[in-house]
């Protein structure tokens, strides 16, 4: 998306709005916990602080990863034009691998041995089309949850920090946000690996 003002003012709006009611609601549920269980003062402090700390949160967490995904983009397009990621060199490499003059070559040696490689290339070759179909099905619904990251992340985002109210839902936002994390970065960690395998 269009990661201007516009978009950070329409998507905060929108964020602000999720936020506010589901945190009153997890603090007005620390609240009616702690006064059955007789700690009244306890309750009123940790709803408090956590309502105050999720409306924060939720406010300055899509600027932040915002910023956060502009720089990964960034640095994901160097990378690429660093590593000079040559797809027909790799394509040509594969298809001399499994070419007739490699069968030949080896029939020249020892005709057994052709029959062994030619054997042993087929279940390779068909190991090797399995695995990269399923990465690219693995790959397309990365960048699938990619695409839509930002938009999720003002809805999700707010949900999470609003555990901050209650002292058993305290551990939504760091798994929330770890999974977020994973998915800025999954670009990048692809174009490394692929990097690696290309430049090997």
């Amino acid at each position: 998306p269009n990661l201007g003002a516009d978009y950070m003012y329409t998507w905060t709006r929108r964020t602000f709005a999720v936020a506010i009611p589901i945190t009153i609601a997890m603090a007005f549920w620390q609240l009616l916990k702690t006064a059955i269980q007789a700690r009244g003062l306890t309750g009123v402090r940790r709803a408090a602080g956590g309502a105050v700390a999720a409306t924060e949160a939720s406010m300055v967490t899509l600027p932040i990863l915002v910023g956060l995904t502009g720089a990964v983009d960034e640095l994901r397009a160097v990378m690429v034009s660093l590593l000079g990621l040559d797809v027909e060199a790799l394509s040509k490499q594969i298809t001399d691998l499994f070419s007739f003059d490699t069968f030949q070559a080896l029939a020249g040696i020892s005709p057994g041995a052709a029959l062994a490689a030619a054997a042993a290339m087929a279940i390779g070759f068909g190991l090797f089309c399995l695995l990269t179909v399923f990465f690219a099905i693995v790959l397309l619904f990365v960048m699938v949850l990619r695409g839509l990251y930002l938009q999720s992340v003002a809805v999700v985002t707010p949900v999470a920090y609003s555990g901050l109210a209650a002292d058993e839902t305290r551990a939504w936002p760091r798994t929330t946000l770890g999974w977020l994390m994973a998915l800025l970065m999954a670009p990048l960690g692809i174009v490394i690996v692929l990097g690696i395998g290309f430049l090997g």
